[in-house]
């Protein structure tokens, strides 16, 4: 493991919390630790960025990750093995839309920050609209963007619905735009939809990018 002493496998909050408290103990932990393959994610706090020097970083402001949810609702995709599991995807969970909301705007206040990336495998079209008008209630002043499957949740009602609450891009997985490819990696979307999707988005104000892998 050099040059490190410890090595955590798959999510490690509840794994680095131990270290931390063993190195306190006065013990020197060595080797590897397992972490939960899934923690639960509505029990974890806010991530803390304090200490960094946010400010050397190549932008003209700081952007910070959240992870509002973990994992892949959908998961079917046969090309995917994602997301700090030991087969397939990790199990789909989200933070509750209004705690998210919250932590979004205890960051957003503590270190001067306008813009979030929203770093997980997937967010539902659902959950993300449930997140968009929690901070659109709470008025939190922050934009953000993330990573979502280009699906038929993504109606032009939505997409208006998560510019309102803070939206300013997507990166869209659009694998192929083979329909025989699509079918054979499962991806659970037609061409038509897809369209439909980064249509809805762009008419909404909200950019999207097409990640294609195929």
């Amino acid at each position: 493991l050099t040059p490190f002493d410890s090595a955590v496998l798959f999510e490690g909050e509840a794994a680095l919390l131990e270290l931390a408290r063993a190195v306190e103990r006065g013990e020197r932990p060595v080797g590897l630790m397992r972490g939960a393959c899934a923690e639960e994610l509505s029990a974890l706090p806010a991530p803390d960025f304090d200490g960094l020097p946010l400010e050397k970083y190549l932008s003209p402001a700081p952007v910070l990750p959240y992870d509002p949810t973990r994992g892949c609702y959908w998961g079917k995709c046969a090309f995917c093995h994602y997301g700090l599991a030991e087969h397939g995807t990790a199990r789909y969970r989200q933070r509750p839309p209004e705690v998210a909301a919250r932590h979004v705007a205890e960051l957003a206040k503590r270190h001067a920050c306008r813009v979030f990336y929203f770093s997980q495998d997937a967010m539902s079209p659902a959950f993300a609209a449930q997140l968009a008008e929690q901070m659109r209630q709470s008025g939190v002043a922050a934009r953000w963007g993330t990573d979502m499957r280009p699906e038929s949740g993504l109606t032009a009602e939505r997409c208006r619905a998560l510019d309102a609450g803070g939206a300013l891009s997507a990166a869209l997985g659009i694998e192929s735009t083979a329909p025989r490819v699509l079918a054979l990696i499962h991806k659970g979307v037609s061409v038509e939809t897809m369209t439909a999707a980064a249509r809805n988005l762009a008419d909404a104000g909200i950019a999207e990018i097409g990640r294609a892998h195929v």
